[in-house]
């Protein structure tokens, strides 16, 4: 299986949606697939480097919020007074 393959596999359900309209080509497939996967790529980097930035700064924006674990694995938000 080729890498373009890969990614339009797993971008299948966004290059597949309803809302939008069919790509049929499969170069523009393959191409889409791999600007997606370069999209979030991209932006995981980043957010690795503002969590190193941010690491260690107290929270004085949040108004008193704080994320909390929840038993289902979900993140939830506690607000406190």
């Amino acid at each position: 299986m080729y890498l373009s393959e890969t990614f339009s596999k797993k971008w299948e359900p966004v290059l597949d949606h309803a809302e939008l309209p069919a790509i049929t080509d499969p170069y523009r497939r393959a191409v889409t697939a791999l600007v997606l996967e370069n999209q979030e790529t991209a932006m995981m980097e980043e957010a690795q480097q503002y969590g190193k930035i941010f690491e260690g700064v107290p929270n004085v924006v949040g108004g008193g919020m704080s994320p909390v674990q929840g038993s289902e694995g979900n993140v939830k938000v506690s607000i406190r007074s």
